[in-house]
């Protein structure tokens, strides 16, 4: 059986030391075939201004793991003159959202107030709050923030089966006491984000049935799971969105008056 030995990575650094360019070969002598001639119009004007080092790491014994070393690398100098994409397996990418909410995750965390007509330009409260965590409840798959589920399966997790019943005959008299959004929440007190949010069909209690204990949360149609622009949205721990451990403990409702029901007593707030 023949064992890889070879598999290297390169960079290409200008006169400042700034990486230009990073590049993986099966063989060490690749670096230096772009001296020969080389596809790549920007590499091969830094290499004829001869102001130009070359380093090397390796070898990595495979080709998975010179691809996954460059493909990282990549991604995270973003190198001027690398043209192509690195391997999406291995690319360094944002924790816990979709790379299209990475700049989100900058914005200021929303507060409590937020909610409540602050940053987000409206009031949206009321709003049921629910803990998504990374265990998987039979289909119902859970979160994982270097590779989150699907759209469909996020939303197949967070709109069922919480234990609302106590709740729903009032809901049901006065669907405008009902919770407008519904929004899955990921990670602890200081560190959470809004995986996603939904609408929720205040009027559509009736033709949804409890499962046990369990109720499914009636949900607008979407294939969106970005209302009011919350999706990659970081909370901030004075918001005081404290989960707990018992099942009656993994939701919150947030009232117009910012209020709170539910979570754990210390996420209980009233004015």
């Amino acid at each position: 059986m023949r064992v890889e030995t070879g598999h290297y990575v390169y960079i290409y650094r200008d006169s400042r030391k700034a990486i230009q360019y990073i590049g993986y070969g099966r063989e060490h002598a690749r670096a230096s075939f772009h001296q020969v001639g080389s596809h790549n119009a920007g590499l091969e004007a830094l290499i004829a201004s001869g102001k130009f080092t070359v380093e090397m790491a390796g070898p990595f014994g495979s080709a998975d793991v010179g691809r996954a070393v460059e493909a990282a690398l990549i991604s995270a100098l973003m190198p001027k003159l690398n043209v192509a994409k690195a391997d999406s397996r291995w690319r360094f990418r944002p924790l816990g959202v979709p790379e299209r909410f990475a700049a989100r995750l900058n914005k200021p965390a929303l507060r409590r107030e937020d909610f409540l007509g602050g940053t987000l330009g409206k009031p949206i409260a009321p709003v049921l709050f629910v803990r998504i965590n990374e265990m998987t409840f039979e289909e119902r798959v859970g979160y994982n923030p270097t590779n989150p589920p699907t759209d469909r399966q996020i939303l197949e997790r967070m709109d069922r089966s919480w234990m609302v019943g106590r709740f729903v005959d009032g809901w049901i008299a006065d669907p405008a006491s009902c919770p407008r959004t519904l929004v899955a929440v990921y990670g602890p007190p200081g560190s959470q984000i809004v995986i996603a949010a939904v609408h929720i069909d205040r009027r559509g209690w009736t033709r949804v049935e409890s499962a046990g204990s369990g109720w499914q949360i009636p949900t607008r149609p979407t294939t969106d799971l970005d209302a009011h622009g919350l999706r990659g949205r970081r909370i901030a721990r004075v918001a005081c969105l404290s989960f707990g451990p018992n099942r009656n403990q993994i939701f919150i409702i947030l009232n117009p008056d910012g209020s709170s029901l539910c979570g754990s007593p210390s996420s209980r707030q009233t004015r």
